[in-house]
């Protein structure tokens, strides 16, 4: 028997609906990771020890040992691991780049040392998606209850306009040269970071019908986690790229958590959805004027080249 490091021992933070779930069952392809009891173990935000949580100076007194071993008790093969040291094993709990303000003081008291990737995708495409997934009524009570109800009686223009409102409220959002009262998508807004601690501290922990705007502002996101750990931890991937070439893509995350690369047996996607609701254009149109000064400030803060034809310029 063996005493090898505690799993996870690698983790992928999001983003929500970026191909993260396919990514990891790519991964769990290779024969030296194995699957643990869940695929997203939400240790680092819904499944935190509670207790922990009532005195930060109590959370930081605990050891790190402590902590990673709750989290590799839980949610892991205790005998495997040990019996089999060189086993990987990895947490995909995509809500952990959103929430920030919860996994990074979490990880650093725990002193995770592991390699992290991130996937993101199109950030429209993104959206639509988690609102397809959120109103999808073939799902189980358990799904139901992490997915939220908030979103199932309204359209997604209405769900992304009371979000955008709540945005600028907060001042995250600040629109340029705009007469409007009403703050719509089709304005050109700037950001001010210093203001999504706060935003952050008012969303649900507990179920996912929110922030169908706020995670598709990537950079936003990404910035606190290269501060914390730096940029050498983080392999960041697009879900169009794995769609394109997957054993390309996968080659690439192998790497980077440590490992050989290994061939793919079944290129197959996880967690689509066939049946997808109608969108109105203008909505969708909408949503792109909105996104693309972001993807423009992404694509500078991890030096991705946007590629531009005669009517648009995109890096997805």
């Amino acid at each position: 028997r063996g005493t090898g490091p505690l799993a996870p021992h690698f983790l992928i933070i999001g983003a929500q609906k970026a191909g993260t779930t396919s990514l990891y069952e790519y991964l769990a392809q290779h024969p030296l990771i194995i699957k643990g009891k869940r695929r997203e173990t939400h240790f680092l935000d819904w499944r935190w020890p509670s207790h922990q949580d009532f005195d930060k100076d109590k959370m930081l007194q605990q050891s790190s040992t402590q902590l990673r071993k709750r989290w590799h008790t839980t949610f892991y093969d205790v005998e495997n691991h040990a019996t089999h040291p060189t086993l990987m094993a990895g947490d995909s709990t995509p809500s952990y780049l959103l929430a920030s303000h919860l996994a990074i003081p979490r990880l650093k008291a725990m002193d995770f040392h592991g390699p992290m990737i991130v996937m993101l995708r199109n950030p429209v495409a993104r959206a639509l998606s988690h609102y397809a997934m959120i109103v999808d009524t073939n799902c189980t009570p358990a799904q139901r209850k992490t997915r939220g109800t908030e979103w199932l009686n309204a359209s997604p223009a209405e769900i992304a306009n009371a979000e955008l409102q709540f945005l600028v409220r907060k001042g995250l959002l600040k629109p340029i040269k705009t007469q409007q009262t009403v703050p719509k998508l089709s304005d050109t807004y700037d950001l001010d970071p210093s203001k999504l601690q706060s935003v952050l501290a008012d969303l649900p922990n507990s179920h996912g019908s929110h922030s169908l705007l706020l995670r598709g502002l990537y950079a936003l996101q990404l910035r606190p986690w290269l501060q914390a750990f730096g940029s050498e931890r983080f392999l960041v991937l697009k879900c169009e790229d794995m769609a394109r070439n997957p054993r390309g893509v996968v080659d690439r995350a192998q790497r980077h958590i440590g490992l050989r690369e290994h061939p793919l047996d079944s290129i197959e996607p996880h967690n689509t959805r066939p049946n997808k609701p109608p969108y109105d254009p203008a909505f969708i149109a909408a949503l792109q004027a909105f996104y693309a000064p972001f993807d423009r400030d992404l694509a500078q803060l991890l030096h991705w080249q946007q590629v531009s034809s005669s009517s648009t310029t995109s890096m997805w």
